[in-house]
């Protein structure tokens, strides 16, 4: 995940797309990826707080992918 000025992205883009899986690119310059952040570290606060570990809400993610149903 990267948040930069256009040109930095002309620039760096390649390297960051060899060095990751997917490149998702956040449009608004540096600093607009800082919300995804925060989103982030609430919510696994909220989940942590109710006994929800990471382990087991990815694994729920990863049952629902395989069996739709």
């Amino acid at each position: 995940m990267e948040s930069c000025a256009d040109e930095a992205l002309e620039h760096a883009g390649s390297v960051l797309s060899a060095l990751s899986e997917k490149l998702y690119v956040i449009k608004g310059g540096c600093g607009a990826g800082v919300h995804i952040a925060y989103a982030a570290e609430a919510m696994a606060l909220i989940w942590s707080s109710i006994g929800i570990g990471y382990k087991n809400l990815f694994y729920r993610q990863k049952m629902v992918k395989e069996h739709p149903d």
